[in-house]
């Protein structure tokens, strides 16, 4: 019975986290869309090239490869410029992602995104 109620309780107080996807490669496509009036702040996807890695089960987009990000926070806008710059420089970029596809519905949401060298 105490095993039981040991289970239970870690259960309940161990938090419980997504699985976060990540990705590294070159940038193969890029697309912002403005979100307009009905569909909330612009928003901007782009693709990679590489292997994916624990892409959650909402990342159904060209096998996992495509990401989105809001462009209505700081953080979004930073990884915009981020990504456009590494593209236009031709570096490989790595991604580490939220594990949620709270930006645009079959698109993971990166929570981190490094210029390779």
């Amino acid at each position: 019975m105490m095993k039981i109620f040991v289970a239970a309780l870690a259960v309940v107080i161990l938090p419980v986290q997504a699985v976060a996807g990540t990705a590294a490669g070159y940038i193969t496509g890029l697309m912002a869309h403005s979100g307009g009036e009905d569909s909330g702040p612009g928003v901007f996807m782009f693709t990679l090239d590489g292997d994916r890695n624990n892409a959650p089960s909402c990342s159904t987009e060209n096998g996992g490869k495509d990401w989105a990000m809001s462009l209505e926070s700081e953080a979004g806008r930073a990884m915009y410029a981020l990504v456009l710059s590494a593209h236009a420089q031709g570096k490989r970029i790595y991604v580490t992602g939220t594990g949620h596809c709270d930006s645009w519905g079959d698109r993971e949401q990166p929570e981190w995104i490094s210029v390779g060298q």
